[in-house]
């Protein structure tokens, strides 16, 4: 027996054929061209149109404040006005009318705090919320009239005079005496 492989032997060199190559070897290689830092030019316009956007929204929201809280109070309004019950006397009806029609004005005028106004909101949207369940009773209708009457007199009122500089550190002194401070206490 001889041994030379046979042409279906895959154990020889020879019969092996070359590995194909992944590219041609006359090919020129082309390099990727250089790239900038920083942003891209869409990204810097979809950010600068947002931008835009978004105060003229602004804008639009702080010169029509009035309107969109006339808007937002219309619903509740008609459900409170619609469910009030029958105890309620044409009087107290009209003050109703008169409360709801001084409350834009009143919200925003800037002359109420925060606090204030989100708990008149919420009594505003319970009483409402009363009142589409057709459960709103004289008393509650009062509260919400008593608070009604309440925000539009103190966004009505005339803001306290402010105090002079300094009188708030008189007021300490009188408060806490000379001796409320040592200085002794304080490392050298």
């Amino acid at each position: 027996m001889t041994n030379a492989a046979t042409p279906a032997d895959p154990t020889r060199v020879e019969d092996v054929p070359p590995l194909p190559q992944p590219w041609r070897a006359d090919s020129r290689t082309v390099e990727p061209a250089p790239r900038r830092a920083g942003c891209a030019l869409p990204a810097v316009l979809g950010c600068g149109c947002i931008a835009v956007l978004t105060g003229v929204g602004f804008l639009l929201m702080v010169s029509n404040a009035r309107g969109l809280v006339e808007w937002q109070l219309r619903p509740l309004r008609r459900a409170v006005e619609a469910g009030l019950p029958r105890e309620v006397s044409g009087s107290e009806r009209r003050r109703f009318e008169a409360g709801f029609d001084a409350l834009p004005d009143a919200l925003t005028g800037g002359k109420l705090d925060a606090g204030t106004v989100w708990r008149f909101q919420r009594q505003l949207a319970e009483t409402a919320a009363l009142a589409q369940a057709e459960t709103l009773d004289r008393e509650a209708a009062m509260a919400l009239l008593t608070a009604l009457e309440r925000i539009v007199a103190e966004a009505a009122a005339e803001p306290a005079p402010a105090r002079a500089p300094g009188a708030e550190g008189v007021e300490a002194s009188r408060r806490f005496g000379p001796r409320a401070f040592r200085w002794s206490s304080v490392p050298s």
